[in-house]
């Protein structure tokens, strides 16, 4: 599937009510049995969550929000994420992305992506960002 956005955080990126570069923007890794579904807004919603020794949920460091001339996307940007010595239950199969207020109720869902899927055993993992960004929003419209 890639990498897409939730619809309300989308909106809510947009809307200004969820600030990328100020707000406690965080990550969180599900299994395989997590099926994205764009109307889902909350990390309440969600089912499928990894756990185990070594992970936790990540705050995402330096995000940036820029704009690509050349290609009319703006980018939104963070460092890698990376574990030490994780040994979860199921493998590792996505990332989700979601503005986190501490409380899974309100913590609002921004985006998915697709990661290849990993099994661990007490190894580091690094979730690696892409070099062209996180998420892209594009301005062609249709």
């Amino acid at each position: 599937m890639a990498s897409n956005f939730y619809n309300n955080g989308l909106l809510k990126l947009l809307n200004g009510s969820i600030n990328y570069t100020s707000d406690n923007i965080a990550l969180l890794v599900v299994d395989n049995t997590y099926t994205f579904d764009r109307t889902d807004e909350f990390v309440s919603d969600l089912t499928g969550e990894v756990s185990g020794s070594g992970y936790s949920r990540q705050s995402l460091a330096n995000k940036t929000v820029t704009l690509n001339a050349t290609t009319n996307t703006i980018v939104f940007d963070c460092d890698n994420v990376s574990y030490t010595a994780i040994t979860t239950s199921s493998a590792l199969s996505a990332g989700i992305v979601y503005d986190d207020t501490g409380v899974d109720s309100t913590s609002s869902l921004i985006g998915f992506f697709d990661m290849p899927e990993t099994t661990t055993n007490a190894s580091d993992v690094a979730i690696i960002v892409s070099p062209s960004g996180l998420f892209e929003v594009s301005n062609n419209i249709a």
